[in-house]
């Protein structure tokens, strides 16, 4: 019996210690620092260098071009102040079922920000030539203070084909597209690449 007792009176005091703490917790309200939350985590990006990814995307008949200084062809003029760069892409015909090849490879390609402060400029494809099925260049200025952009290449439906991760330091690398200026555009040797 006197076990007992001692037993009930050990878990009675147990309660009210309990109750008197969580009293004193509903007086005193929420806690003025709540714990800080974990440091975000760095994710790090794999990059290759730009003449590595050119070599990649011309597989896909894709070149990449550091434009010649002062030239500001196919939408360059409008993109402003930056890192410019040429794309060449392939043409877009109409599908032919005596044709197994894509009729479009590729609709266009996108060049984003990943690193850095501020946004990629990204023109619109504009065909090389008059010919509706024509190759087609597509212009883009990436800003100094971007360090890091990825290049992806899309199918006519938006899906990515392909995407690469460059740094922007490597962008002057990138060849001169072979060729020559004319008044107000620039034409390009066509034949120094793989034919459509």
């Amino acid at each position: 019996m006197f076990h007992r007792n001692r037993l009930i009176g050990s878990v009675g005091l147990c309660v009210a210690v309990f109750a008197a703490g969580a009293a004193a917790q509903r007086r005193r309200g929420p806690p003025a620092h709540p714990p800080a939350a974990p440091p975000a985590q760095q994710i790090h990006v794999a990059t290759i260098h730009a003449a590595e990814a050119n070599n990649m995307l011309q597989r896909m008949r894709v070149w990449l071009f550091a434009p010649p200084a002062g030239v500001s062809a196919y939408g360059l003029a409008s993109l402003g102040q930056g890192h410019r760069i040429w794309a060449l892409l392939p043409g877009c015909r109409q599908p032919n079922p005596d044709d197994p090849r894509d009729p479009c490879p590729v609709g266009r390609v996108t060049i984003d920000t990943i690193e850095g402060a501020g946004t990629v400029q990204n023109g619109e494809p504009q065909n090389v030539t008059t010919s509706a099925d024509s190759r087609r260049v597509q212009a883009f200025v990436v800003p100094p203070s971007v360090t890091t952009v990825r290049i992806r290449l899309l199918r006519p439906n938006n899906a990515v084909r392909y995407e690469v991760a460059i740094r922007t330091m490597d962008v002057p690398h990138l060849p001169e597209p072979a060729g020559h200026a004319t008044p107000g555009g620039f034409e390009i040797d066509l034949s120094a690449y793989l034919s459509n």
